[in-house]
């Protein structure tokens, strides 16, 4: 393998890696799934069976709408509890609206609880909460408890004493779901239009924790809207020239995210179109959105209803999965996890590798351990041929050299005498390079599916405390450019691996090539030393075996 050929795998290494870490996966499309009906929305249609839901194709105006703040309301606000054994949502008056969402501790969220929602250091931007209603002014309104259950909550109230309100929620037990619905009834003598203003938002989301490591993706939103049939995902991130962002409807669903949780808002009847707001973009590039719906002129003395669900829970591929069954409107959810350009391998990998492994082990690490053994060992052939045309190709390099050196003044007749050269020896110059690529797909699948894994996320394993994270085990005083300064020995025996790797490979007697070959080792360390742990591990033991395997075939194998 000569010095382009490494060249290009280098370059096709961080081109792929860009790509997936910069760029969402392209959806296919799928087939629309039928619907189900919420309590809310059934209990609605009972009181005003006339009425129902318009679809239009006119194009919403967006309007600003100013901040929330119950800090200037003189009364009590009541503070209300739906809690199951894996999400508590907390409720408040002002507005009927979720105060707090706190993701439990379990299996999944290891390190729970977990606040995703605050209503007030999120300017009251939550799910659920109604940002307009035409013309009249919610942004102060107050929604006084009528009914507390056990699994359910009723809201009632006035906006602008023109529209009664009442305001649903119900928790599933053991679930992550949220069902809801409004009611709108008109007091007054005169048809209530809302037109195209109409909105609720789904709000923003907290971040995950203080430190953030260079894995984690900026907050976005992921829109799933319905085109000609289809299922398209589309996502929206943090813009700075363009602090509102719209996706047209019909929108299906749409999910705000951050690296292991989100929020998804399921209406029963699609919405006509998303905001999505850019807020600190240089420094949280945080998102908040809002869902844009077309209700039916409210008759006096007549109703209209609206209703959901809302996903608040971890973003983890079981859930997601079995959202298309249990909420229905697509099976698209999945695609969240943004696994990249070789979803394809990364989810048997997640789904049948790290979990279905983690059943019998019972710790994340040694799952990730025996995946590696098992793609090393469906690797094994491509490797060896790759070792064994470099064993090849270094052979030729003496006749090679001698070519280089009577054909230097003319490029064409060495291109033409080298072939002659490789046809002779049976030799493909090719031959050790091409192999690699074929695997690269595996790396970057893995690669994929370890680093927004929320299954290692708090996962311990041996003296590492998180394999989501970097194996940090101390502090230097002083910082390194590139790697800061924590000591990570994962990474440094990782890299003292590569370098020993490479003093196994056959020599081309190349001066270049050798030096860059033996600069990979620090360009790799430096690449993988901020990296979750899991994925060091991975890329670690696959360089003990590649040069178990060099040895067998280059001293033993001979022998």
């Amino acid at each position: 393998m000569d010095k382009n050929s490494i060249i290009a795998i280098a370059l096709t290494f961080l081109l792929v890696f860009i790509y997936m870490h910069y760029y969402g996966p392209k959806p296919k499309p799928a087939q629309q799934l039928s619907t189900t009906n919420s309590v809310v929305q059934a209990e609605a249609a009972v009181k005003s069976p006339a009425a129902v839901f318009e679809s239009s194709t006119n194009t919403p105006v967006l309007s600003e709408i100013p901040a929330s703040d119950p800090s200037g309301y003189a009364g009590d606000l009541t503070e209300t509890i739906l809690s199951n054994d894996l999400v508590t949502f907390t409720f408040s008056s002002f507005g009927g609206d979720i105060e707090k969402i706190e993701i439990h501790r379990s299996p999944i969220v290891e390190k729970g609880p977990i606040v995703t929602i605050n209503a007030s250091s999120n300017a009251w931007e939550v799910p659920l909460r109604i940002r307009e209603f035409g013309k009249l002014n919610v942004n102060n309104l107050i929604l006084n408890p009528e009914h507390v259950g056990q699994s359910d909550i009723t809201f009632t109230g006035t906006i602008d004493k023109t529209i009664f309100v009442k305001k649903y929620y119900k928790l599933k037990p053991n679930s992550y779901l949220l069902q809801a619905g409004m009611i709108f009834s008109n007091l007054s003598s005169g048809v209530v239009s809302v037109s195209n203003s109409f909105s609720v938002w789904l709000g923003r989301i907290n971040k995950v924790s203080s430190k953030a490591d260079r894995y984690t993706k900026p907050r976005s939103i992921d829109a799933c809207t319905l085109s000609e049939g289809k299922l398209k995902l589309e996502r929206i991130k943090p813009n700075k020239k363009k602090p509102l962002q719209t996706v047209g409807g019909p929108i299906e669903w749409f999910a705000l995210k951050n690296k292991y949780f989100t929020h998804i808002l399921i209406p029963d009847i699609p919405g006509r179109m998303i905001g999505v707001k850019t807020i600190d973009f240089k420094k949280d590039k945080q998102v908040s959105g809002f869902v844009n719906f077309k209700l039916a002129p409210i008759q006096p003395g007549g109703s209209v209803a609206w209703s959901s669900t809302l996903y608040a829970g971890p973003t983890d591929y079981d859930n997601l999965k079995a959202l298309g069954t249990t909420v229905g409107r697509g099976g698209k959810y999945v695609d969240i996890l943004n696994l990249g350009m070789f979803s394809f391998l990364a989810k048997p990998i997640l789904v049948y590798g790290l979990k279905g492994l983690y059943k019998y082990v019972h710790n994340y690490g040694w799952a990730i351990i025996i995946i590696t053994i098992i793609i090393k060992l469906v690797t094994w052939p491509l490797q060896t041929k790759s070792f064994t045309s470099m064993q090849k190709m270094q052979k030729v390099q003496p006749e090679l050299k001698a070519l280089q050196e009577k054909y230097k003044n003319d490029k064409t007749k060495l291109q033409q005498e080298m072939m002659l050269l490789y046809r002779k020896h049976g030799v493909n110059p090719m031959g050790g390079c091409l192999p690699m690529l074929l695997q690269m797909p595996i790396f970057f699948a893995l690669f994929a599916a370890l680093s927004r894994s929320i299954e290692l996320w708090g996962a311990p394993f041996m003296w590492i405390k998180d394999l989501s994270m970097p194996d940090n085990i101390a502090t230097l005083p002083f910082t390194i450019p590139f790697l800061g300064n924590g000591v990570n020995p994962l990474a440094i025996v990782m890299g003292v691996a590569m370098v020993g790797q490479q003093a196994l490979m056959p020599s081309t007697g190349d001066a270049n090539q050798k030096r860059m070959m033996y600069l990979m080792p620090v360009i790799m360390m430096v690449f993988f030393y901020k990296a979750p742990s899991g994925l060091v591990l991975y890329w670690l033991l696959n360089q003990i075996i590649t040069m178990g395997q060099m040895f067998y075939l280059h001293y033993l194998k001979k022998s």
